[in-house]
């Protein structure tokens, strides 16, 4: 072998060991550090290592897992500082600083670089303890929304208020007069109307919508006192039935008056509620209150109107007249009975009421005439009331006078006299 093939030999071996030497060097700012005796073995470096962090999940119990003491009682709970659980990841470790500062690396385990765990929940109840299973809704959730929201359209009227929208019955007056609420624009009943009290007027009936009923007037409040004069109170006006279907509500009864002493004057009824206009009756008119008085005038309320037809259906009849009583020497006289009602298109009229009945001991006693019939749209109209009844024992007694028949085709028949 020749003096030149011995020098590219060498050359050649020169070169590998320098080519080797370079690969298996370490990079001049990563070196293994060499541990001393009684230190822990550092793990060697690891290139693009990825740092790992924990899955951030709200409202998970901690039944498993790490474990670790949360400082805190309210607001947002800290990371729960201890080492977690479960295997070491396999493979060499950098040396540096990790890259996910959002979590809090545990510093108790010999791996430094161990994912921390940061369990995070809206609110903790107890004892810092994080709640368990689901969340409960937050105030203002939709459900009582949209509840309030339907009950605007479809749910009953509470005491003296009106159905909702669309749908529902008018609540009953609940005060002394109050009138009732109206049925709602599609379906419902009026609520009736509340009675009178210390002499005050009786509440009208609620309207009813499309389809339903109206409701009755109320009562009106009597009045009695030692001392006169005194007057009942009047009764509240039936409510209207369904523009196209529903019968009308009857007028309250007027209130009863009396005193030991001076005149008395029954409240008169309250007039009745029209029926639907394509189809429904008319409510009956409210009867007048009672008189009674032992020495100067007593005068029984006049009845309530009756309530117009629909298209097809009857008129309400007119209230009956309210009584009228003297004791000794007062002067006694019935009350008027109400108009019947008009029949509208093909409906029926209705009768006119009854006059009030006369009593006195000594003075004189005039019975109440009889009211109106009411007038028919085709056919015959509505018979008149007949005249009240009249007694006294020591002066004139006179009978009222019986209603006139309804204009109709023929006319209504005349109520006889009392």
């Amino acid at each position: 072998m020749t003096t030149k093939q011995h020098k590219t030999l060498l050359t050649t071996a020169c070169a590998a060991a320098v080519l080797a030497g370079a690969v298996g060097a370490a990079p001049s700012d990563e070196r293994a550090n060499i541990p001393s005796a009684g230190q822990q073995q550092a793990p060697a470096p690891r290139y693009f290592s990825p740092a790992l962090a924990a899955i951030v999940l709200p409202n998970i119990p901690t039944t498993s897992g790490p474990t670790g003491t949360d400082t805190s009682t309210t607001g947002t709970a800290p990371a729960l500082q201890g080492t977690p659980t479960g295997s070491t990841p396999t493979g060499v470790t950098p040396t540096g600083t990790s890259s996910v500062t959002a979590l809090a690396a545990a510093t108790s385990s010999g791996n430094k670089f161990s994912p921390a765990l940061l369990l995070v929940t809206p609110s903790v109840t107890t004892g810092g303890n994080a709640s368990s299973g689901l969340a409960a809704l937050p105030p203002g959730t939709p459900g009582p929304m949209i509840g309030q929201f339907i009950s605007v359209f479809i749910s009953n009227g509470a005491p003296g208020h009106n159905a909702g929208l669309l749908i529902g019955n008018g609540g009953d007056g609940l005060l002394p007069g109050q009138d009732g609420g109206n049925g709602g624009i599609l379906f419902g009943n009026g609520g009736n109307g509340a009675a009178g009290a210390r002499g005050g007027n009786g509440g009208n009936g609620g309207n009813a919508g499309l389809f339903g009923n109206g409701g009755n007037g109320g009562a009106g409040s009597l009045d009695i006192t030692g001392v006169g004069p005194v007057t009942g109170g009047n009764g509240g006006n039936g409510g209207s039935g369904g523009v196209v279907a529903g019968n009308g509500g009857r007028g309250g009864d007027g209130g009863v008056a009396a005193t030991l002493t001076g005149s008395a004057t029954g409240g008169n009824g309250g007039a009745g509620g029209r029926g639907g206009s394509v189809a429904g009756n008319g409510g009956d008119g409210g009867t007048g209150g009672l008189a009674n008085t032992p020495d100067q005038a007593a005068t029984g309320g006049a009845g309530g109107t009756g309530g117009d037809s629909g298209a097809t259906g009857a008129a309400g009849h007119g209230g009956t007249g309210g009584d009228a009583t003297g004791t000794q020497g007062a002067t006694a006289h019935g009350g008027t009975g109400g108009t019947g009602g008009t029949g509208v298109a093909a409906g029926t009229p209705g009768a006119g009421g009854n006059g009030g009945k006369a009593t006195s001991a000594t003075g004189s006693a005039t019975g109440g005439a009889g009211g109106t019939g009411g007038a028919a749209a085709t056919g015959k109209g509505g018979t008149g009331g007949s005249g009240g009844s009249a007694t006294s024992s020591g002066g004139t007694s006179t009978g009222g006078k019986g209603g006139a028949g309804g204009a109709g085709n023929p006319k209504g028949d005349k109520g006889s006299d009392g």
